[in-house]
């Protein structure tokens, strides 16, 4: 018995035993689950915080690129309005030059009009006012004559006067120079004194001369020294020495180097036409007198077919056109060599003679009027050359 009490009791030490472990273990598993429980719960607690931070940086970062996209937008607006603006200015400044060059255009046409207009009345004045002219010169043809000989007259002394003025001009720029060069150039005379002298006593005075051309200008920086421009034409007397010239240039004479010139020939004539007086009107048939293309040409033969030596008919041409400062009825030509008329519509020339041209004839013939005689008539071309005053 005290045994079966002992079993007992040991059993029931074991079953309280056994329970309490149980009891532990059920306790150690609650508390574990509870752990667990409260680690889930942490972890969910962590994941929905990391999620909601997720969610407010996605909710940032959606927002700024609104934003963004908002701010985009404005500034695309902004920069198309601009252009919109900038287009519209651009487009209204075209429409106001458009207009501005129609207007301009418009005024333009306007006054081409009116200067057209008024050019055709002047013309139509104009050719009134010749037009009565030429009937009043008609009248009183030998006073307009009288009238323009004094003042051809006139302008040759103003011409002379001004070469006067021009050559002291240059004489006061050598004053310097002759000072320097007075016994130099009183030996040099001498020598063409003396020179001369002997030419006249050998009796060769004719038989030396010949004709030189200047290839430069020479200014004269001494007296007895000839001065004259390139392309003149100068006829040598006396041969001084190697080096210098004498002769005759127009009425002027004197000393010249002989490098400055070269050796010319005569030229030869140019083969005259069939009929001296239809070489006058075969001129003359080109040439216009009046700057009224529809006046009758007035004829400059008479009716024997010859030039009338009164040069009346070229005279009373030269009053009519004398008032039109536009027009030019003639060149002014210079006689390199003389020239004996073979017909009686032909111009005697001699050298140095000032020339009229008004018309030059394709054969080599010139038509014009000499200022030395006052005759009219042709010569050949290659006797003369431009005049320069």
């Amino acid at each position: 018995r005290g045994s079966g009490e002992e079993e007992q009791q040991r059993r029931y030490e074991e079953q309280k035993r056994i329970e309490r472990e149980r009891i532990r273990r059920e306790e150690k598993d609650r508390k574990r689950r509870e752990e667990d429980e409260r680690r889930r719960e942490e972890l969910e607690r962590k994941r929905r915080e990391e999620d909601e931070d997720m969610r407010r940086v996605q909710e940032r970062m959606r927002r700024e690129e609104e934003e963004r996209i908002r701010l985009e937008e404005e500034e695309r607006k902004r920069v198309e309005e601009e252009e919109r603006l900038l287009e519209e200015e651009r487009l209204r400044k075209e429409e106001e030059d458009r207009i501005r060059r129609e207007n301009e255009e418009r005024k333009r046409e306007e006054q081409r009009r009116k200067r057209e207009e008024e050019e055709r009345k002047r013309q139509e004045e104009r050719l009134r006012r010749l037009e009565e002219e030429r009937l009043r010169e008609e009248q009183l043809a030998r006073e307009e004559e009288e009238r323009l000989r004094e003042e051809k007259r006139k302008r040759e002394e103003e011409r002379l006067a001004e070469l006067e003025r021009l050559h002291n001009q240059e004489m006061e720029e050598g004053r310097r120079l002759k000072e320097e060069a007075e016994e130099r150039a009183r030996v040099k005379e001498q020598n063409n004194i003396n020179y001369r002298v002997s030419n006249s006593e050998l009796g060769n005075d004719e038989e030396d001369t010949f004709e030189v051309k200047a290839i430069y200008s020479f200014k004269s920086t001494e007296d007895g020294e000839l001065p004259f421009r390139k392309g003149a034409t100068i006829t040598v007397t006396e041969v001084i020495d190697d080096n210098w010239y004498y002769g005759q240039l127009g009425a002027a004479q004197g000393m010249f180097p002989t490098t400055y010139v070269v050796k010319v020939e005569a030229p030869d004539l140019p083969p005259p036409p069939a009929s001296p007086a239809q070489r006058i009107e075969d001129c003359l048939d080109n040439f216009t007198e009046s700057p009224d293309k529809n006046e009758p040409r007035e004829s400059f033969l008479d009716n024997s077919g010859n030039h009338d030596n009164s040069a009346s008919n070229l005279d009373n041409r030269s009053a009519e056109d004398s008032d039109d400062s536009n027009f030019q009825d003639y060149e002014l030509y210079i006689a390199q060599y003389s020239y004996q008329p073979l017909n009686d519509d032909e111009l005697e020339l001699q050298r140095g003679d000032i020339v009229e041209v008004i018309e030059r004839c394709d054969d080599g013939w010139y038509v014009g009027t000499s200022q030395r005689t006052e005759q009219f008539g042709t010569f050949p071309g290659n006797y003369v050359l431009p005049y320069d005053e």
